[in-house]
């Protein structure tokens, strides 16, 4: 199998998970870094299902996984210990075209459910294809060990300078040698974001001041 990395706009999208157990719930709480509706189907759940934090945000149905719940639904996660079930809801999902994710079963999965970083301003995911999640989690810790502000910081001015420079260089190549130059700029000052625009502005009077 070959899995591309896409990355869909999942904004007020319904998002249906099948279990409640505690598999279910990691599942959940990384979807809650996002904006998309959840909805929880399972006779009973853990504990942790209950925090006001989790409760608060999510749909839990208390019955036992029926057809009609995919329906409205933009993509599936399978998440129980009943392993004719997850077939059923894979079957069920790939007949409706719904992206569908079978934990722990790489053979019925439409999509890959990555191990994620997010910040304010980025997403990061990794995955092994599903070869391997102990190593997918690995390479998330590693680039955990970034400082996440000064990079949500810098994602901030590259954007901002990025329309000014669309706005005042006209020559692409140009373009891309002054974001490259304040990028690298920003990531080997140490100052506050304060500091951090004032360069990156020295930096463009110097290509629209005839420096450049």
């Amino acid at each position: 199998m070959s899995y591309f990395p896409f990355f869909m706009n999942v904004t007020d999208k319904l998002c249906l998970v099948v279990g409640g157990g505690e598999v279910a719930l990691r599942k959940v709480e990384k979807l809650l870094l996002f904006d998309c509706k959840i909805k929880i189907c399972s006779k009973k759940f853990c504990d942790g299902f209950y925090k006001e934090e989790i409760k608060s945000r999510v749909e839990l149905i208390y019955h036992q996984f029926m057809d009609s719940d995919i329906e409205s639904c933009a993509f599936v996660i399978a998440a129980t210990d009943n392993d004719y079930l997850n077939s059923h809801i894979y079957d069920l999902c790939s007949e409706k075209n719904i992206p569908v994710n079978v934990v722990d079963d790489i053979n019925k999965c439409t999509f890959i459910f990555p191990s994620l970083s997010k910040g304010r301003n980025y997403t990061a995911a990794f995955t092994t294809e599903g070869k391997s999640p102990i190593c997918a989690a690995y390479l998330r810790r590693k680039f955990d060990e970034l400082d996440g502000e000064k990079l949500d910081n810098i994602i901030d001015i590259m954007y901002n300078q990025r329309k000014n420079a669309k706005r005042f260089i006209r020559s692409g190549d140009i373009r891309a040698e002054f974001l490259k130059e304040v990028f690298n700029a920003l990531v080997y000052e140490d100052g506050d974001q304060k500091e951090s625009v004032m360069l990156a502005n020295r930096i463009m009077k110097k290509y629209i001041g005839g420096g450049k």
